[in-house]
C-alpha cells in the first residue's frame, strides 16, 4: 500500500500521528570523496533478505561504511561484486563537483565502457571483409583441435569441420563442375552434414540456398525451376524425400567419400565478398513465397 494509506489507517484507528523528518547534513559536514572499495570475509548465517545494503556511520573516524549482506542461495559472488562496483562508481559521481542529475550519471565499469566505445568506433576498415569460409579456415588453423559442432552424441573440431567441408567442396566442383555464382540448394534436417554442406557450397564460389523438408514436394520443385538450380545436397534423413528426376541432380552428403588432398582447386576460386552467399525464400503465407538474398562476408 502507499505510505500515505498506511498512515491514514493508523491514525483512524489508535490515534497515532507518524511525522517522517529528513535533515541534510551535506552543508553541515563536507563528506570525503575518497571512496575505497574492499571485500571483507564475515561469518555465514543466515539473512533476513535476499540483498539488503547497510549504511554505518563511525563517529570517530567521521566515515560511512556501506555493506552489501545478501543470501548465497540467491545470488553468486561475482554478481555481488559488479553490484558493487557499480554502487561504488555511482556515489563517486554524486560526490563529485558533477551537477547533473542521478540518472545522469554512468553505471557501466570500465571494461564495459571500452567495449562500448569499440562497438561504437566509427574508424573505417582498412581491409576489405572476408568471405565467411575464409574467415572459418583461418579459425580452424588457429585453433584445429577445439571443438566447433556439438549435435547429441556426436562433435567435430574445427579442423575437422575443415578437412570435411574441403572434401564436400572438391567433389562438388570436380565431379559435378559447381562454380562461382552456380546455385546449390540444400535439402538436410538440422545435422552436422548442414554446416558442412553450407561451407562447401561457398567453398566452391557457389550460392546457397536452403529448403525445409517439410514443404510440400511440389513447393520445392517450382522453387528449384524458378532458380535454374540443377543440384540438390541431402542426407541420410531427407535422402527418400524426392524420387530419382533426370531434371535435377540429387547429391547425397553423408555418402560422400574421401577426395584428393590437392585444395589449390578451391584456392584459385576467385569468390569475393561482393558475391551472394545464400538465397532464401519467405513463407508465402501472404502470397507468392519471394526471394532474398545475402552477400557473403565476415567484417
Amino acid at each position: 500500500m502507499p505510505f500515505q494509506s498506511i498512515l491514514k489507517l493508523i491514525e483512524s484507528k489508535i490515534n497515532i500521528t507518524t511525522v517522517v523528518d529528513v535533515e541534510t547534513i551535506e552543508d553541515q559536514y563536507p563528506l570525503d570523496t575518497n571512496l575505497e572499495l574492499v571485500q571483507i570475509n564475515v561469518p555465514v548465517r543466515a539473512t533476513q533478505f535476499d540483498l539488503s545494503l547497510t549504511f554505518k556511520h563511525n563517529l570517530s573516524r567521521n566515515s560511512i561504511y556501506c555493506s552489501f549482506d545478501y543470501s548465497t542461495d540467491v545470488f553468486d559472488n561475482s554478481t555481488i561484486e559488479i553490484l558493487a562496483n557499480r554502487f561504488h562508481q555511482l556515489i563517486t559521481q554524486i560526490l563529485s563537483a558533477d551537477q547533473r542529475p542521478v540518472y545522469e550519471f554512468s553505471l557501466l565499469l570500465d571494461d564495459e565502457q571500452h567495449i562500448l566505445r569499440d562497438l561504437n568506433s566509427t574508424m573505417s576498415v582498412t581491409r576489405s571483409p572476408d568471405c565467411i569460409h575464409w574467415a572459418f579456415a583461418r579459425r580452424a588453423q588457429e585453433h584445429p583441435q577445439k571443438i566447433g559442432i556439438m549435435m547429441e552424441d556426436q562433435s567435430l573440431s574445427y579442423g575437422e569441420i575443415l578437412h570435411y567441408a574441403q572434401q564436400f567442396a572438391l567433389f562438388l566442383s570436380r565431379d559435378y563442375q559447381v562454380q562461382l555464382s552456380d546455385i546449390v540448394c540444400q535439402l538436410v534436417e538440422r545435422s552436422i552434414e548442414m554446416v558442412l554442406g553450407i561451407l562447401a557450397i561457398w567453398m566452391c564460389g557457389a550460392i546457397y540456398t536452403p529448403f525445409s523438408p517439410r514443404e510440400p514436394t511440389a513447393r520445392l520443385h517450382s522453387r528449384m525451376c524458378t532458380l535454374n538450380a540443377r543440384i540438390l545436397l541431402v542426407h541420410a534423413a531427407t535422402r527418400d524425400y524426392l524420387e530419382p528426376n533426370s531434371q535435377f541432380t540429387i547429391i547425397e552428403l553423408d555418402r560422400i567419400g574421401e577426395q584428393t588432398n590437392d585444395i589449390s582447386i578451391l584456392d584459385s576460386v576467385s569468390v569475393t565478398s561482393e558475391h551472394l552467399s545464400h538465397i532464401v525464400f519467405t513463407s508465402g503465407s501472404t502470397g507468392e513465397p519471394k526471394m532474398v538474398s545475402q552477400l557473403d562476408f565476415s567484417a
